[in-house]
């Protein structure tokens, strides 16, 4: 297995010490990932610490069988619930129409890249390196998105609906997409004047920081934000359809991660928990009314029995139910 740095020094220890696998051994390759390159003096966040001692965990008890080494874990840090609005994503997309110190080839491709991101909430790498130019299909609305997590779903999670607004933005951006290499098989989004380097996840994440600090924008802004986001406002609106295009198997994903309550969410919930909620009898009458108006809920009878009860006590009453309306 190839162990990344982060944990090397931990598992050459052990190894050493143990005498089972020495540093010169093909069973164990170490390799220095800049992924996990750290500058100095630069604080380790919780996250960080949770994952490394999972991966100990892993290694000790699955990889070597050893239950006793278990170590125990740090608890990650709850999900920020930080998000980007459509309206700060719109004064980002006026920002690079509106430059003019780029060559059009940036401006065309950064509009792109912003769009896709904020459409098809795509994780980064499904976005930048793994999208090719076969992947769009415009005659059928799908995008085909690439990564070690979607590629083991299912076909309909593999191929989100590709949204109008998308297609706009490619089209605009294909012109001045400065590539010889038009084959199916070529990356779809490319660095200006890079001999046809595909987007990589560090110029995503650069400028999405320099539009968001051009907008003015006083948030942390990283490309994965965009994914939360527009699933997020697609959550509220319909949790099948952020489900698939999210790309998540399991519907609690979603709900844990992009579902997050209103105020007239958080309302209705009070409302159908808190039992024998008080409320003055004009309450009551105008609610059996509207309702018995819109709906026909009670037969004739019996909402003229209620309105007549009603009408005859002059204290509060009890709303036990939707429609269920008893006298105190």
């Amino acid at each position: 297995p190839i162990v990344a740095c982060r944990t090397r020094h931990i598992f050459r220890s052990y190894c050493s010490k143990k005498k089972c696998i020495g540093r010169s051994s093909p069973g164990l390759r170490f390799t220095q990932s800049p992924q996990y390159s750290r500058p100095k003096n630069k604080t380790r966040k919780q996250n960080y610490i949770s994952s490394i001692l999972t991966d100990l965990n892993v290694f000790f008890v699955q990889f070597l069988g050893r239950e006793d080494l278990r170590t125990t874990t740090v608890k990650k840090e709850p999900s920020s619930p930080e998000r980007l609005t459509r309206e700060e994503f719109d004064k980002m997309v006026e920002m690079s129409e509106k430059r003019r110190d780029i060559p059009i080839e940036k401006r065309k491709l950064h509009k792109a890249l912003l769009v896709f991101f904020w459409n098809q909430v795509p994780r980064t790498s499904e976005g930048t390196r793994n999208l090719m130019l076969k992947d769009i299909h415009k005659d059928i609305r799908q995008v085909r998105l690439r990564s070690g997590k979607r590629d083991k779903l299912p076909k309909k999670y593999q191929n989100p609906y590709l949204t109008q607004e998308t297609i706009d933005a490619i089209d605009e951006y294909l012109p001045y997409r400065d590539s010889e290499d038009n084959s199916p098989d070529a990356p779809l989004f490319v660095q200006p004047g890079k001999n046809g380097r595909k987007v990589s996840t560090k110029f995503m994440q650069n400028m999405v920081k320099e539009y968001a600090a051009l907008a003015g924008i006083q948030k942390n802004v990283f490309p994965y934000l965009f994914r939360k986001s527009g699933g997020t406002i697609l959550c509220m609106r319909n949790i099948g359809l952020a489900q698939l295009q999210l790309g998540h198997k399991n519907p609690k994903t979603t709900l844990d991660n992009y579902f997050i309550p209103n105020d007239k969410d958080k309302q209705t919930i009070d409302d159908a928990m808190i039992s024998g909620k008080k409320i003055t009898r004009e309450d009551i009458l105008k609610d059996i009314v509207k309702r018995y108006i819109n709906s026909n809920v009670f037969d004739p009878e019996d909402f003229l029995l209620v309105v007549k009860a009603l009408k005859e006590k002059n204290n509060k009453y009890e709303k036990r139910g939707r429609y269920d309306v008893s006298i105190v």
